[in-house]
């Protein structure tokens, strides 16, 4: 082949197609023979297809259904391949299961390209309507007691905004220390006949916890306030804002804004186990608002009951918590 493509021949036809003639007779046949054929040989294909249609029909006697049907199944075969050879769009193409396929017939599935909802509004919103405070109905053990004062009175110490008769103290300490056991004492003593146990017996009322939540799992979760009436020492009433804290050192910070508001704080300490962590984070953050405190030491029973110290060992605990 020559620079074009062209055939030029080998050289032993170079080399002898001068001498000997019965070569270019023999290249003449071949010409002749390869006149009508293309270089891909599809002439040459035909008539090997139309001589095996001739001998399928001389096999079958004459039978020309049998070859029909024959070659119909063999053009099925390559239409089948062509069609699986044939390039197929990018859109076009199946490679995932559709909704509907996987879910079934009977769930409706939306897709949305932009998110339509407002950025104020929750993706899961919370339960309305259901009250999280404890509902108190009217019965025998829960109904008002007399108080040790009059409503009148009571009214006229704040009604008059005389300052130097109220008084907002903060009840803090650690969790289970007896704050809230602290107030009931307190509403027990300026109320007649207030018990400090429900019907069940060693089950304490807990004024101060009005919620739900708060009576089942027997721990304050938010700040309560219960205004009493309290005597000083010179003969003097006050009215004193008592503020339960929580006593969970998750919930620190409502204790904190309780002391923002407070005159004093009422640190109450377990006899028993003495000064804990959530004690010096609550004594630190008085000390450091110049709040003053009050130290009272609660559960004195447990040293007796529990632990069972003689009175000598009590009076050193007690004086090693202090």
């Amino acid at each position: 082949y020559d620079e074009f493509g062209n055939y030029i021949g080998n050289d032993a036809e170079r080399e002898y197609g001068s001498t000997d003639g019965g070569d270019e007779g023999e290249r003449a046949e071949r010409s002749d023979v390869n006149e009508g054929f293309d270089g891909d040989g599809r002439e040459r294909e035909q008539r090997g297809e139309f001589r095996g249609r001739e001998e399928v029909d001389d096999r079958s006697g004459g039978g020309e259904s049998v070859g029909a049907e024959e070659l119909d199944g063999a053009d099925n075969d390559l239409v089948k391949a062509d069609a699986e050879m044939a390039v197929v769009p990018a859109d076009e193409m199946h490679l995932f299961h559709t909704a509907s396929e996987l879910y079934g017939a009977g769930v409706e599935t939306v897709v949305h390209e932009e998110d339509a909802q407002d950025l104020s509004e929750p993706l899961v919103a919370p339960e309305r309507g259901r009250t999280r405070h404890a509902v108190i109905l009217p019965s025998a053990e829960n109904a008002p007691r007399p108080r040790a004062y009059s409503a009148q009175y009571a009214a006229q110490l704040v009604e008059n905004g005389v300052a130097d008769r109220v008084r907002n103290v903060a009840v803090v300490g650690h969790l289970h220390h007896g704050k809230t056991a602290l107030i009931d004492m307190l509403v027990a003593a300026t109320h007649d006949e207030a018990p400090l146990f429900k019907s069940k017996p060693g089950v304490p009322v807990r004024y101060s916890d009005t919620r739900t939540d708060e009576q089942k799992r027997g721990i304050s979760i938010r700040n309560s306030v219960v205004s009493l009436v309290l005597p000083g020492d010179r003969g003097v009433s006050y009215t004193v804002n008592l503020v339960d804290t929580p006593g969970h050192e998750s919930f620190a910070d409502h204790v904190i804004a309780s002391m923002r508001v407070s005159d004093g704080v009422l640190l109450a300490v377990d006899a028993a186990e003495g000064v804990l962590s959530g004690t010096e984070l609550m004594l630190r953050e008085a000390v450091r608002r110049k709040i003053p405190v009050v130290v009272v030491l609660t559960k004195l029973d447990r040293l007796l009951l529990e632990l069972r110290l003689p009175p000598d060992d009590v009076y050193h605990k007690l004086r090693s918590v202090l």
